[in-house]
C-alpha cells in the first residue's frame, strides 16, 4: 500500500479522451520525470493544467513525446484516495493511453490492482466498506431505480443508519452491563418490560433489513418475466414488441421457437429481463419437447408471468393446462400473473364466460403484437405490478447490496434473536449482553469498522482496473 499505482480509469478502445489515475506517496516525483520542470510548477490543488507528457528513455538526452493532456491535481488527504493523486486526461484509443501508462510506470509507478484506489480510499478513511462496495455497484448499475438504491449507500445514508443501530445496542449493552455491575445489591436501572421493548425493536429493523435484500436484488438482477402459452399465440412477436428489434424469430409455424431467448429492458426505470419460451404442448419431437422442459422451469423460477392466447379461436386443453400450470407455481411472484387475450385486431371467437373463468386469479388485457395496441397500458401494468411490491426505492429507502452484506446482517439479527429468546427464559443477563455484543461486532463488520484482508481481498478483487 506504500507503491505509487497507475492504471486507465476509462474503457479501452477507440474514444475521444482516456482518463488515467495516478496515486501514492510518489505521485509527484513520477510525475516530475514524465513532464517537463515549468509545467511541474503549474501543478497546483484541484487545478487543471495542459502540458506535454513524455517517456523517460534511459540513455536518451532527448525524451519521447507521448501526448498533450490536461493534468488535474489533488493533493493529499482531499482526493479520491486520501493520497497525493494525478488524473491525467490524453487522447483516446489503444495507443496513447497505454503509453503513458508504461511511461509513468517507467517512472517509478506500477500498474494498481483491480479495486485498488477504492480500497485506498477505505482504507484511509475517505468512505466505509458500504460506500466502497457500492463504487462498483454505480459502475454495473443498468437501470435508473438500481442507480437510485446504490446512491443511497454511497451517500452514507445507509451506513448512517447501520450506526444508529449501533448506537441502540451500546446503549442497551451498556444499561445491561451496569446491572450486572451492581447485581449484588440488587439494583434495578430499567425495566425488564423496556429492556424486552428495546430488544423486539431491534430484532424487528435488523429483520426488515434482512429482508430488504430480496427487493434489492430484484431491482438488481431485473424482474424476470416468462413469456408463456401455447405455439403461435404471438409470445415471439410480443417480445419483439416489448424490446422494439427482431430478437426473436417470428412464422406461422407452430414450435418455432425451440430454445429460451432472455434480454433485459428499461421500463420507467425499472429493469425487466423478458424470457421467451417454446410453446408449451404434447410433442413427438425430441428437440421441442426440450424447449418446453425448459419453458416450464423458466415458468417455475420467474418473478412474473405473462401468459398469452389467441381469442380469434376456441380455448383448447392445452390453453387450460398451462393456465394451471402458471396459477400452481410454488414461487413467490412479484405479482398476479398477466394474462394477454392476443390478437385484439381479430374478432374475439371466445364466449364471455368461458373467457371470464379463464381470466380468474389474472389480471388481464387485451392485446395485438401485430398492431401494439394496447401496449402502453401493458408497460403500465407491469410497472405497477412491481411498484406495488415495493421496488420502486424512495430517497428514505433502506436495503442490503449484496450477499456479503445480507449474510452479516443475518448472522447479526440471529444473536439478537437470540438475545430475546434468552430474555424470556430469565437466564442471567451476561447470556444477552454476549449476544448483543456479537451482533454489535458484526454491524461493525459491515461497514467495515471491523474487517479482515480476506474479507477486502473478495470485495474489491470483483472491481475493475482504474476504480
Amino acid at each position: 500500500m506504500n507503491d505509487t499505482i497507475v492504471a486507465q480509469a476509462t474503457a479501452g478502445g477507440k474514444a475521444a479522451i482516456a482518463v488515467i489515475r495516478v496515486s501514492g506517496s510518489d505521485t509527484f516525483r513520477v510525475m516530475q520525470k514524465v513532464m517537463l520542470p515549468q509545467d511541474i510548477e503549474k501543478l497546483q490543488h484541484r487545478k487543471a493544467v495542459i502540458a506535454n507528457l513524455y517517456h523517460p528513455a534511459k540513455g536518451s538526452s532527448q525524451p519521447e513525446f507521448l501526448d498533450q493532456c490536461i493534468v488535474l491535481t489533488f493533493v493529499a488527504p482531499h482526493s479520491y484516495t486520501g493520497e497525493d493523486l494525478v488524473e491525467i486526461q490524453c487522447h483516446g484509443g489503444f495507443v496513447v493511453p497505454h503509453l503513458l501508462a508504461e511511461a509513468l510506470i517507467a517512472a517509478g509507478a506500477r500498474y494498481a490492482q483491480a479495486g485498488e484506489f477504492t480500497q485506498r480510499a477505505f482504507l484511509n478513511g475517505k468512505l466505509d466498506l458500504v460506500q466502497a462496495e457500492s463504487v462498483e455497484a454505480i459502475v454495473s448499475a443498468s437501470s435508473r431505480s438500481e442507480l437510485k438504491l446504490v446512491h443511497h449507500h454511497y451517500s452514507g445514508h445507509f451506513s448512517t443508519e447501520v450506526k444508529r443501530l449501533r448506537s441502540e445496542l451500546i446503549d442497551l449493552l451498556s444499561l445491561l452491563e451496569l446491572e450486572l455491575d451492581f447485581a449484588e445489591e440488587d439494583v434495578e436501572f430499567a425495566d425488564r418490560e423496556e429492556i424486552l421493548s428495546r430488544l423486539n425493536s431491534l430484532r424487528d429493523l435488523l429483520s426488515g433489513l434482512f429482508h430488504s435484500y430480496e427487493r434489492s436484488h430484484l431491482v438488481r438482477q431485473g424482474v424476470r418475466v416468462a413469456i408463456v402459452g401455447k405455439p403461435n399465440v404471438g409470445k415471439s412477436s410480443l417480445l419483439n414488441l416489448l424490446l422494439k428489434k427482431e430478437r426473436a424469430i417470428v412464422t406461422d409455424h407452430p414450435g418455432t421457437t425451440r430454445d429460451i431467448i432472455e434480454e433485459a429492458m428499461e421500463i420507467a426505470g425499472l429493469k425487466f429481463v423478458f424470457i421467451d419460451t417454446a410453446g408449451i404442448r404434447s410433442t413427438e419431437d425430441y428437440v421441442e419437447s426440450l424447449g418446453i422442459q425448459r419453458s416450464q422451469s423458466v415458468l417455475a423460477n420467474a418473478d412474473l408471468v405473462l401468459m398469452l392466447i389467441d381469442h380469434s379461436e376456441q380455448l383448447k386443453k392445452e390453453d387450460w393446462e398451462i393456465r394451471q400450470l402458471v396459477l400452481n407455481r410454488k414461487k413467490h411472484s412479484v405479482a398476479q400473473p398477466i394474462l394477454l387475450l392476443n390478437k385484439s385486431d381479430l374478432p374475439c371467437v371466445v364466449h364471455r364466460n368461458e373467457l371470464d373463468s379463464f381470466a380468474k386469479g389474472f389480471s388481464f388485457l387485451q392485446f395485438s403484437s401485430k398492431t401494439a395496441e394496447h401496449l402502453d397500458e401493458l408497460e403500465s401494468l407491469l410497472v405497477g405490478s412491481v411498484k406495488r411490491r415495493g421496488l420502486d426505492f424512495q430517497q428514505d429507502d433502506y436495503a442490503l447490496l449484496n450477499v456479503r452484506q445480507k449474510n452479516v446482517v443475518e448472522k447479526a439479527l440471529s444473536s439478537v434473536q437470540q438475545a430475546v429468546e434468552s430474555f424470556h427464559r430469565n437466564l442471567s443477563q451476561e447470556f444477552v449482553s454476549a449476544e448483543l455484543r456479537v451482533s454489535l461486532g458484526l454491524l461493525g463488520e459491515l461497514i467495515g469498522d471491523v474487517s479482515n484482508e480476506d474479507i477486502l481481498g473478495n470485495i474489491f478483487s470483483n472491481f475493475c482496473i482504474g476504480k
